[in-house]
This record gives C-alpha cells, sequence and structure tokens, in this order.
C-alpha cells in the first residue's frame, strides 16, 4: 500500500479506542482513494460509508469457498490468507493479501460463489 503505512497490530483492549479509529479511518480513506483513483472525495465518502469495522483473530474464516458473495473487505491491519481448495477440501494453493487489498469484489460485483476461503492469520488482532 504505502512506504509509511504502520501494519502493526492494535492492543485487543485499544480496538476501539476513538484514536485507532480515527487514525484507522484516515488509512481506509487513503487506501480507497488508491483503489478508486479516478473517483472525487464525496464518491470515496459514500463507499466507505458502506464498510463496517470488523476484527477477526487468528484461523477464523472470513468466508468459505463456494459460500455467497454478499460483501467485500479492505484489509487495514494484520494479515489474511486466500486459500483454493479443490472439490475434496484439499487445498490447492493459497496467497497472502497484501494489507490495502481490497477482497471479495468479484464475486459481490458478479454475483457469483466465493472462488477461495479467506482467513485470518495473524497472531492477535
Amino acid at each position: 500500500f504505502s512506504p509509511d503505512h504502520d501494519n502493526s497490530l492494535v492492543p485487543e483492549d485499544q480496538l476501539f479506542s476513538k484514536e485507532v479509529i480515527a487514525r484507522d479511518f484516515d488509512l481506509v480513506m487513503r487506501m480507497l482513494e488508491n483503489l478508486c483513483q479516478d473517483a472525487d472525495h464525496d464518491t470515496i465518502t459514500i463507499l466507505l460509508e458502506a464498510f463496517e469495522r470488523e476484527v477477526w483473530k487468528k484461523d477464523e474464516s472470513l468466508w468459505n469457498q463456494g459460500w455467497e458473495s454478499n460483501c467485500a473487505k479492505i484489509l487495514v491491519r494484520g494479515r489474511l490468507v486466500g486459500i483454493l481448495e479443490d472439490e475434496a477440501g484439499s487445498v490447492l494453493g493459497s496467497e497472502e493479501v497484501p494489507t490495502g487489498a481490497m477482497c471479495g469484489e468479484l464475486g459481490l460485483v458478479n454475483k457469483t460463489e466465493r472462488l477461495n476461503t479467506l482467513k485470518c492469520s495473524s497472531e492477535h488482532p
């Protein structure tokens, strides 16, 4: 995302503090501006209002391959991994999601099932 981006994890008891939320709000605005370079500030603000803050713990699935695509996510802090599985559930491959990436927009826009399983791989929130 950016060389000056601080991807450090926030202590669990501070995740919803006003300071952290304000800092992350500014960070997500910059991420969306980077992702949507032709959009104006008002459009970015409207898009940002559609997102909710979520916190995941290690090994929790955000979604599983084959599930309905009903949302998109932006990774602000921590690590996620996308996992591709065959029909029997064996792992065919995996890829770490970079900070600042949007996940799930393809299935959401095209109204298709999830093409992978997305899990949190960070040790703590």
